[in-house]
């Protein structure tokens, strides 16, 4: 964890060969244990997984595939979003330093953009004295403006090749979302119409 850390922290990726070492034995077993899952009616969405931010690279994707029975096959969902947009949204990331909910200060509302700021509501659920999360607010240490520049070059660097991969395949769906949480049932949809989702 402390490895993964000093990645995170500083902006950078986690080099490939941690990630598969690492990372890919905890996905195996996850996936093992979605094979005795119950069946699910049509109206509900298939149990599965949702990796974010991975895989990074063509060894990473291959790696990926690897893990599934033939017949079986990871979609890839990209996610579009305006770069300005973008930077403001992971510059508003917080959390409750108490109870770990996660919040964002960034208010975006301009043109067909509309995503407002996702603020404390209620008490928070770990205060003793009834407080708010607003009171206890922070952000993570690799959210700054320098940071995450650094990070979306890089990854702007590595993405086509992946997006090349799953779209020669016929795995690749592009959506924009202009309306963040609120736009979440248009992933949903995706996923109740990919009979084999995983």
């Amino acid at each position: 964890g402390q490895t993964l850390a000093s990645y995170i922290n500083s902006g950078k990726l986690v080099p490939e060969d941690i990630m598969l070492e690492t990372w890919l034995p905890k996905l195996s077993k996850e996936l093992a244990k979605l094979k005795t899952a119950p069946n699910h009616s049509e109206e509900e969405i298939p149990p599965g997984v949702i990796l974010d931010g991975f895989p990074r690279s063509l060894t990473q994707c291959d790696a990926l595939d690897s893990l599934l029975p033939r017949g079986q096959a990871f979609m890839a969902i990209n996610i579009n979003l305006r770069r300005d947009i973008l930077i403001s949204k992971l510059l508003g990331r917080c959390n409750c330093k108490l109870c770990g909910t996660a919040y964002n200060t960034a208010d975006i509302v301009e043109g067909e953009y509309d995503m407002p700021a996702i603020l404390p509501t209620s008490p928070c659920k770990k205060s003793n004295l009834g407080e708010s999360c607003g009171n206890h607010l922070e952000k993570r240490a690799d959210d700054t403006e320098q940071v995450i520049k650094s990070r979306l070059d890089a990854y702007e660097r590595s993405v086509h090749d992946i997006l090349d991969y799953y779209r020669k395949q016929n795995r690749l769906i592009d959506v924009e979302l202009k309306r963040g949480v609120k736009d979440i049932d248009i992933l949903w949809s995706i996923m109740k119409r990919q009979g084999n989702f995983n």
